[in-house]
Order: C-alpha cells, then sequence, then structure tokens
C-alpha cells in the first residue's frame, strides 16, 4: 500500500555511488551530449534510461542474467565506496 511507503519516502537518503560509477556515469554524459540533438541533456537522464532498461530486464526473460550479474557485482566489493 502507498501509505506504508511514504515514511520510506520522506526519510529516503540518497544513494552512495562509488567513485569508479560516477567516473562511468559522467563518461557516458559526456559522449551523449556531444550529439547537438542531446544537448540538454543531465546525468540525470541517463540514470534514469539505465533504471528503466533495468527494470524492464527484470521484467523479461532476462532477469536471471541480470541478477546474476548483480550477485557478482556483490562479491566483488568495492575498492571505492565512494
Amino acid at each position: 500500500p502507498r501509505s506504508t511507503l511514504f515514511p520510506y519516502t520522506t526519510l529516503f537518503r540518497s544513494p552512495r555511488l562509488r567513485n569508479q560509477d560516477l567516473d562511468l556515469l559522467h563518461r557516458l554524459w559526456l559522449e551523449i551530449s556531444a550529439d547537438p540533438r542531446f544537448a540538454g541533456v543531465h546525468h540525470y537522464h541517463i540514470v534514469a534510461v539505465a533504471l528503466q532498461q533495468l527494470q524492464q530486464e527484470l521484467q523479461g526473460p532476462r532477469k536471471a542474467e541480470v541478477l546474476d550479474k548483480l550477485w557478482r557485482e556483490l562479491q566483488r566489493g568495492s575498492d571505492d565506496e565512494g
């Protein structure tokens, strides 16, 4: 129910991102924004598209593959906890 989400959303903190993930996001932004059609693109647009793609993959036939990638990422740990 929506009411149970309200306290969580009002207390939500920004997620911690590793420096290497921020660097990748910025490199993708630079590549995309070099195209004049995307002159007004912001980093959050790129994150939104990536999250929408992830959501679609988790709801489709590639769910197991995506979760396996996530599991490997978790096992790998992080040299840079940004």
